[in-house]
């Protein structure tokens, strides 16, 4: 600490994180912006977005899921497993080149899940 290490990690890491949530932000805007709303946080390392009413959130999750993207539901945050109609989204873990990947399989398995259940 007396060295300024710390220092200098934290303002590393405040970078990165800065970049990965703007990936992020920037990829759900463009992909999935007609079913999640949000804010993008002012730090942190994950953003949550509500989901729009008509989305069966577990066929849309479990679909991501089988494509290698495991997103959080909202119902994992409560204390009873309800489900509060969100996601949260760890951006922090994840590069900007894993975020555009994680995105763009939401915006396909959400296409998929959503013309099964209007056909």
């Amino acid at each position: 600490i007396e060295d300024g290490e710390l220092e200098r990690h934290v303002r590393r890491m405040r970078t990165t994180y800065l970049a990965r949530r703007d990936a992020l932000v920037g990829h759900l805007r463009a992909r999935l912006g007609g079913a999640l709303v949000f804010e993008a946080p002012r730090g942190g390392i994950s953003l949550w977005a509500r989901v729009a009413p008509d989305i069966d959130i577990a066929a849309w999750l479990g679909a991501c899921a089988a494509r290698g993207v495991h997103v959080s539901p909202g119902s994992r945050y409560t204390f009873h497993g309800e489900e509060p109609g969100a996601l949260r989204l760890v951006f922090s873990a994840l590069t900007p080149a894993e975020l555009d990947r994680a995105t763009g399989v939401m915006a396909t398995t959400l296409r998929a899940v959503s013309g099964a259940r209007s056909r």
